[in-house]
C-alpha cells in the first residue's frame, strides 16, 4: 500500500478539492484545501470541522492534507521527533496553512504572526492565534491580554509546553 492510501485509510489525510487564493498557491497547484466533515486532527483526535475558525492545515507535495483544530496542535506535530523518522517526512511539504483570526481565511503560517497567552481560546484550550500582519497580531495581543508576538520560526516545544 503507498503512502497516500495508508493515510486515507487511516481517516488521517485526504486529497481534496483547493480553495486557494492563488497568492497562497504552491507552484505544482497546490494550496489549502477544504477540510470536510469527517476530518479529525492526527495530534488530539477532534474533528475540525467543528471549529472552522481555527483550521490548521499541512499539504504535501503530492496533494495530500492532514488537518489540525488549531496551530498549536499543527506545530505539535510539525515538532514531533517522531515525525523526522517516519513515513510522511519523506514527502516534502508543499504548503503549511493556519486561519487568519481577523480574517477566517487561510494564510501561510510561515509568514503568520502568532499571538501567544491570550484570553481567547480555542477547541483545545490555550491557542497560537494566527494573523497576517504583525501590527494586526499586536492589536490583538493588546485587546485580549496576549502574552506575546511571535513568527512561525519562533514556535518550538518549549513555547508549546507554555499553553495548556
Amino acid at each position: 500500500m503507498d503512502r497516500c492510501s495508508r493515510w486515507f485509510y487511516s481517516g488521517d489525510a485526504v486529497v481534496s478539492e483547493p480553495v486557494t487564493p492563488p497568492a497562497l498557491m504552491h507552484p505544482n497547484g497546490v494550496g489549502p484545501l477544504v477540510a470536510r466533515i469527517w476530518e479529525t486532527c492526527p495530534v488530539c483526535g477532534g474533528v475540525v470541522a467543528t471549529h472552522p475558525g481555527w483550521i490548521a492545515q499541512l499539504v504535501y507535495d503530492d496533494g495530500v492534507a492532514l488537518f489540525f483544530d488549531g496551530a498549536k496542535d499543527l506545530f505539535r506535530f510539525l515538532l514531533s521527533p517522531r515525525r523526522t523518522t517516519s513515513d510522511p517526512s519523506l514527502v516534502p511539504i508543499a504548503g503549511i496553512f493556519v486561519t487568519n483570526r481577523s480574517t477566517g481565511e487561510f494564510i501561510d503560517a510561515r509568514n503568520a504572526f502568532f499571538v501567544v497567552g491570550s484570553d481567547v481560546r480555542g477547541p483545545a484550550g490555550e491557542e497560537l492565534v494566527a494573523h497576517s500582519a504583525v501590527a494586526e497580531a499586536r492589536r490583538f495581543s493588546k485587546q485580549h491580554s496576549g502574552a506575546r508576538v511571535v513568527g512561525f520560526e519562533q514556535v518550538d516545544l518549549d513555547l508549546l509546553s507554555e499553553l495548556n
